[in-house]
């Protein structure tokens, strides 16, 4: 199964890291990734999206299905369809998911530790 997810679909990211329902996938042989490099892909519904969060590295974010977005604190929100790619610089709070009216997928590459923001309360 070269280490993939043993579910293609992704298991169910938790409420600590996204708002609405979401799926993670780990792509690839984690013994052939190097360490501190997570390649997978996520699903979103319409409407989901990640909690804020930062990597110690860089995230390549490579959408593939639907229309979606990535929002950076401070910046704007960048609305993406299939075929958009956005890189998220080092330690940069950030969130992405799927549009109000479409779902989303996309691939990302992240160099580094996540940390993820605390939910409010």
């Amino acid at each position: 199964m070269n280490g993939a997810s043993p579910d293609p679909a992704g298991v169910p990211m938790g409420p600590e890291m996204a708002e609405g329902e979401a799926w993670f996938a780990a792509l690839g042989d984690p013994a052939l990734v190097p360490t501190g490099v997570v390649f997978a892909r996520v699903r979103f519904v319409a409407g989901a999206r990640t909690r804020w969060h930062r990597h110690e590295g860089a995230q390549i974010i490579r959408f593939e299905a639907g229309s979606g977005f990535v929002e950076m604190r401070g910046a704007g929100i960048v609305r993406t369809q299939a075929g958009d790619t956005v890189t998220v610089a080092p330690g940069v709070w950030h969130r992405h998911g799927a549009a109000g009216g479409c779902h989303t997928a996309h691939i990302t590459v992240t160099w580094g530790a996540t940390v993820w923001e605390e939910p409010a309360d």
